[in-house]
């Protein structure tokens, strides 16, 4: 997709398709649905060229308290992984790869686990600040940058993680085929993205500093998730809601609210707060 292009500029990123009439605004942003796989989206032409994650990884910023978990990481404290993580580590666990790449992977807690498990662990961020920081506790390879087809000498891996990135990412198309590519034969992808098929989830976008625009520019749902994963080649997709979302109700209700979302979230699975995905490879690839 070409954003300097008039007729592009409102395209869905993940498949090409045109916006519905279904438009709504967040902070001056708007976001769009598209027509043909249901994503939201911010629309190319209203996105800032960049957002600087390096501040984000800064003592004050938005991403302080994993700055803060490093010291404790550094002696051996492992922090529980979130839900989704940790249903992910169990079923890692079961696979028992030889190797795994966690893209995104911040200042490495997942990686920490990883290690403790006797897999051979690589990690790549955006943001040098959490390399650095990263690299105070962990001695994998670690590298600054974007996945592509060069980066750790074109080495293939078992398992690809990538926990809550993908809404961060301008073209998901590219981002998940380069996940693709370096995956081995019968390998498996994991990640986790907030769950925008929740209503509350979608209330919460503009009262959210970490998940609003332009920190988060796209929005997806069960379907639109699963239906990039299949359309990426992988062989095998499923992707299902877990976790409750306690902040997001918080935020737009208060606690009436949050005692009427753990129950509507009890009836309704759909309506919970994060989407973990489980992908796999075909064999024959």
């Amino acid at each position: 997709m070409n954003p300097n292009n008039p007729d592009q500029r409102d395209t869905c990123p993940a498949c090409g398709g045109s916006p519905t009439g279904d438009r709504v605004q967040a902070v001056g942003f708007d976001i769009c649905r598209c027509s043909r796989c249901g994503l939201r989206y911010v629309p190319a032409a209203q996105l800032p060229k960049s957002v600087d994650y390096n501040d984000l990884y800064q003592p004050a910023g938005d991403y302080a308290h994993h700055v803060e978990e490093v010291q404790g990481l550094k002696s051996g404290l492992r922090p529980r992984p979130l839900r989704a993580r940790r249903m992910a580590l169990e079923i890692i666990k079961r696979l028992n790869p030889t190797s795994l790449l966690e893209v995104g992977c911040g200042v490495g807690n997942f990686l920490a686990h990883i290690r403790d498990s006797g897999i051979r662990a690589y990690g790549i961020d955006v943001s040098a600040n959490a390399i650095e920081l990263a690299r105070q506790h962990l001695d994998c390879p670690l590298v600054c940058g974007v996945l592509d087809d060069h980066v750790f000498d074109g080495e293939q891996f078992d398992v690809i993680c990538s926990w809550e990135v993908l809404e961060h990412v301008p073209d998901p198309k590219s981002f998940t085929a380069s996940i693709f590519r370096r995956l081995n034969p019968g390998g498996a992808f994991f990640l986790s993205t907030p769950n925008y098929g929740s209503s509350w989830m979608r209330r919460d976008i503009p009262a959210d500093p970490l998940g609003r625009p332009p920190v988060h520019i796209t929005f997806w749902d069960t379907g639109s998730l699963k239906g990039h994963l299949l359309g990426a080649g992988f062989g095998q997709a499923s992707v299902r809601a877990v976790s409750y979302p306690l902040n997001a109700a918080q935020r737009t209700g208060g606690e009436l609210q949050s005692k009427l979302m753990f129950l509507d979230c009890m009836l309704r699975p759909s309506q919970r707060r994060t989407l973990l995905a489980h992908a796999t490879k075909s064999p024959a690839t």
